[in-house]
């Protein structure tokens, strides 16, 4: 994530980090309202790894549409086509204890209780709502966060021309409608917002994941 956001910097994007915001005791949410006044193009750089964090950041941009022309507001996600568990942690335990993200050197606990947190609060959880995030609608699905930098700057153009063409993202209020199952790309949940009908699970430094979506219910099966 950090380093499409790094490449979407260079083309004039304005990057908004929770971890940037937190270092120097700000407020995430007035940073991102006045970043998405101020310019066109914002990266939102914050984990979301559930339902509960996207409709948040639909209700913050909400509000900024409110104060423009809401058809001008528009989310692009960028979701990966998988989450690969040693890679991801790899990356965590390599961090210095300068880096302002989660890192071994800075959690108390140390190495174990980083790792917990990691797998907890992150990994666990983007494991599950993976295959829901997959069919938001307008989300771009790539695999190039898991393979070569030459990759990732193909990823980065292809974000950068769908929004500067307006041609990627949706309104605000299809995404959040989406995400809570009230609208198109609802994915695999039903409609009335209870369980997802998927069952989903991860092995941790196996490498495997695994999700099972049943077929959609017939006309008959329904009756």
């Amino acid at each position: 994530k950090s380093s499409l956001f790094d490449r979407l910097s260079q083309r004039g994007w304005t990057v908004v980090s929770s971890d940037a915001e937190r270092a120097r005791r700000g407020n995430f949410d007035n940073a991102l309202r006045n970043a998405m006044l101020r310019s066109s193009h914002v990266c939102y750089d914050k984990n979301l790894p559930d339902v509960a964090s996207i409709v948040k950041l639909c209700r913050v941009a909400g509000e900024c549409a409110r104060s423009r022309n809401p058809a001008d507001v528009r989310i692009l996600l960028v979701v990966p086509t998988r989450l690969e568990h040693d890679v991801a942690w790899a990356r965590v335990e390599a961090r210095s204890r300068t880096h302002i993200g989660l890192n071994i050197h800075e959690v108390k606990g140390g190495k174990p209780e980083c790792y917990k947190i990691f797998r907890d609060i992150f990994f666990s959880k983007s494991i599950e709502f993976l295959p829901r995030a997959t069919d938001l609608p307008g989300a771009v699905v790539t695999d190039a966060f898991w393979r070569s930098e030459g990759e990732l700057d193909g990823l980065t153009a292809e974000v950068d021309g769908l929004a500067r063409r307006s041609e990627g993202g949706v309104p605000v209020a299809d995404l959040l409608a989406a995400a809570e199952g009230g609208g198109p790309g609802a994915g695999p949940s039903d409609r009335g917002g209870s369980r997802p009908n998927y069952v989903s699970i991860a092995i941790p430094r196996a490498g495997l994941h695994v999700t099972l979506v049943p077929p959609p219910l017939r006309d008959e099966d329904a009756a």
